[in-house]
């Protein structure tokens, strides 16, 4: 069996365990009487996720940094997030202001929001730029390969998480604590197995 095939096997059950959640286990007793159906767990349920899907690390204050990438591309850190741009990422003469922000949860993420008002900002697929993500203050999964997901850029209500949208080809250095991947356009991305 594939680590591929094994993912799939733990994102159907973990599907599967979402929809017990949610529609409860409630008995139609006839038209005169009937039991409510016990609502989902929204904490259970998002700390089954959590454990399945993200590392559980400390919680830190958010923090945050506005930076101007130009064609000339650079290096940008906000806390234990990196953003690598290679030179000629963006167009020559071209500028994009984004705001790049480590939240404060119980997970390894940074979110990048452009605010220059020119909308998403998508990148050529060479040279991409890459994200690298520090999990020294993470725990768990010792045995496993961290990924870097591509999630939604807010948590989800009901699970306090962001949504998992895809898992990126990645790069797992366990003895630096860090894994990297090529990203196409910024938004969220977090440390997963």
């Amino acid at each position: 069996m594939t680590a591929m095939h094994r993912r799939r096997g733990v994102i159907g059950f973990v599907t599967g365990l979402a929809l017990v959640f949610q529609l409860g286990c409630g008995t139609d007793l006839g038209p005169a009487e009937s039991t409510p159906t016990p609502a989902a767990n929204p904490s259970l349920l998002g700390d089954v996720l959590h454990k399945l899907l993200y590392m559980t690390c400390s919680v830190r204050p958010q923090q945050q940094k506005t930076i101007t990438l130009t064609s000339d591309g650079g290096t940008f850190a906000v806390d234990y997030a990196t953003l690598v741009v290679p030179a000629g990422s963006i167009p020559s003469g071209q500028r994009r202001t984004f705001l790049m922000t480590t939240p404060a949860d119980p997970i390894a993420s940074v979110v990048f929001t452009p605010v220059d008002g020119a909308g998403e900002m998508r990148f050529p697929d060479n040279p991409s730029p890459v994200v690298r993500l520090s999990y020294a203050h993470c725990t768990g999964g010792i045995q496993l390969l961290r990924r870097i997901a591509y999630t939604t850029d807010r948590n989800d209500p009901l699970l306090g998480l962001p949504k998992l949208l895809e898992m990126l080809l990645s790069i797992d250095n366990a003895l630096r604590r860090e894994v990297q991947a090529p990203i196409e356009h910024f938004s969220r991305y977090a440390v997963a197995f």
